[in-house]
C-alpha cells in the first residue's frame, strides 16, 4: 500500500514539474532564451505616484503593462521594436471607452489632486467611461534602455517630468 502510495505521489510530482516547465516556456519572458535582455517581466521601482506596475515584454513583439496605484488601475498593451541599444513601445487602439494618459507623462496629473479625471484625455473622444478608476496607458514611441540590469524611460522632448519617474527593474528569482 505504501508503495501505491508513493508511486502516485512521484506521477503528480513528475507531472507538476513538466507543467511547471510549459508555464515557463510559454510566457515568453526568458531573456537568456532568446538572446534578448529586453524581453522579461518588468517591474517599477520608481515613479512620481507610488504604485505597483508591471512592464511585460513578450518574444513575440508584443507587450502589456500593468498599473494598479491606490484605487486607480491601467493597463495598455501594443507591439515593440528594437532601434539601436533601445526598445520603443506603441500601444494599440482600443475601442473601449476609457480615461486616458501619455505614458511618461503622468506627473502632470498629480498637482491636479482630485480634479485629475477633468484633467485625463480618453480613449474616445466625448464618451463617458464607465470605469472610473480604470485608465488606458497610450505607449506613443516611447523608448527605453537597459543599465546595470535597469529598464530606464528615456523622456521625450519638452517633457516636465523629470527623467527618473519611471524605472523597472526584473526579479531576477
Amino acid at each position: 500500500m505504501r508503495i501505491r502510495y508513493f508511486l502516485i505521489f512521484l506521477l503528480l510530482t513528475s507531472i507538476s514539474c513538466l507543467n511547471n516547465q510549459k508555464t515557463k516556456s510559454d510566457n515568453n519572458f526568458d531573456g537568456k532564451q532568446n538572446n534578448n535582455p529586453f524581453i522579461r517581466k518588468w517591474y517599477s521601482i520608481e515613479s512620481v505616484i507610488p504604485n505597483n506596475s508591471v512592464l511585460a515584454l513578450k518574444s513575440d513583439s508584443t507587450f502589456h503593462y500593468t498599473y494598479r496605484a491606490c484605487l486607480a488601475k491601467g493597463y495598455s498593451e501594443g507591439t515593440w521594436k528594437i532601434n539601436s541599444k533601445f526598445i520603443i513601445l506603441n500601444s494599440s487602439i482600443i475601442d473601449s471607452c476609457l480615461f486616458l494618459i501619455d505614458f511618461g507623462n503622468n506627473c502632470e496629473y498629480v498637482e491636479a489632486g482630485n480634479s485629475i479625471k477633468s484633467k485625463l484625455k480618453k480613449t474616445i473622444e466625448d464618451c463617458s467611461p464607465i470605469n472610473k478608476d480604470l485608465i488606458y496607458f497610450h505607449f506613443n514611441s516611447d523608448s527605453f534602455y537597459i543599465k546595470d540590469d535597469t529598464l530606464f524611460h528615456v523622456q521625450k522632448t519638452g517633457s516636465i517630468c523629470l527623467d527618473s519617474i519611471n524605472i523597472f527593474v526584473f526579479d531576477k528569482k
